[in-house]
């Protein structure tokens, strides 16, 4: 999903798996991906991981995110693999909407990938 979203001429380098906390510094569920700038989490749901008895989980995971003020985004690994450019496009105008409200008041700390770290802006 990194690599779709580093196609994309509006969106800004997104975080991978950022750890997230609120102004008391307790721990938020973690995205898939984040984008600072103006609090948005992309979180990538599959019926491997998200099936089941996981699935209320995982409905809960973004409503937690949600009632924080972060904009969140649900995309599936089948819609990034036959549609990326449909994925893609609901991603940047997601961007751009919560780029029109105030940023929430959470923390959002980069996560070594790899031993890499998001560029600094």
């Amino acid at each position: 999903m990194l690599s779709l979203l580093a196609t994309s001429a509006i969106l800004p380098e997104a975080w991978p798996n950022p750890l997230l906390q609120d102004q008391h510094e307790l721990p938020l569920t973690t995205p898939d991906a984040w984008f600072d700038d103006v609090g948005f989490a992309v979180m990538v749901h599959s019926h491997q991981y998200h099936s089941g008895i996981l699935w209320d989980a995982t409905v809960s995971k973004d409503g937690e995110l949600t009632a924080y003020g972060i904009v969140v985004a649900g995309v599936t690994p089948k819609g990034i693999r036959d549609d990326p450019a449909t994925v893609l496009r609901r991603l940047e105008r997601t961007y751009l909407a919560a780029a029109e409200r105030p940023r929430p008041a959470v923390v959002a700390t980069p996560r070594a990938l790899a031993g890499l770290l998001p560029r600094p802006r």
